[in-house]
């Protein structure tokens, strides 16, 4: 059996307005996180965004419902509260709760949910925590580059035709086309391209 690592990856539900790029769920319909494209929203959407977890849930910690983002408080059923404070058994805490590090630091854009991380790893800052090292892989997609030690890990760090490229920065691409360069982020950029490359309906 593999032993899991005690702190990993999960989306959960923030409170924000949803713009193109973000994640969210459908709470009653895909409990799976899709990135929104733009568009009409239908009203059950809500938003989402990647934070590092703790597997070390005890009495007395504040957990988070994956579902809704509501906080709880870990404690024994026969010494719950009738009214008022929000709680849940150890149990329920260990499969539809998660116990908040931090949010994950925009400079760690390769994590993906479920991605596990030993306490070494953690770089933890105002709640927010970077992810000060990866797990060595024998491929990497461009997008999910999150320093320049692993831009440098590439065969190719950018492609160019004539006078237009695009070159791989840390969280970022620079798009050059003549004498003009373009810095896009990597969320935006990796947003563009899903849309380009995805069927879509045909209208009649």
């Amino acid at each position: 059996m593999i032993k899991q690592k005690p702190f990993y990856a999960k989306f959960l539900p923030v409170n924000k307005k949803i713009e193109p790029g973000d994640w969210v769920i459908y709470p009653l319909e895909i409990t799976v996180p899709i990135q929104f494209l733009g568009g009409d929203l239908i009203g059950t959407e809500i938003p989402v965004e990647l934070f590092i977890c703790s597997r070390d849930i005890k009495i007395g910690d504040r957990v988070i419902y994956v579902k809704t983002g509501e906080e709880r408080v870990v404690m024994e059923a026969s010494n719950a509260p009738e009214f008022g404070k929000k709680w849940c058994t150890p149990d329920a805490a260990k499969y539809k709760h998660a116990k908040v590090i931090g949010k994950l630091s925009e400079k760690s854009l390769w994590v993906k949910e479920g991605d596990e991380f030993e306490e070494s790893q953690l770089k933890i800052e105002n709640k927010i925590v970077t992810i000060i090292s990866s797990p060595l892989k024998k491929k990497l997609r461009p997008c999910d580059c999150e320093d320049m030690e692993s831009v440098k890990r590439l065969n190719e760090q950018g492609i160019s035709h004539n006078d237009e490229e695009i070159v791989l920065r840390p969280n970022h691409v620079l798009l050059t086309m003549g004498n003009t360069s373009i810095k896009i982020s990597m969320t935006r950029f990796k947003m563009f391209a899903e849309w380009f490359l995805q069927e879509q309906e045909i209208n009649k």
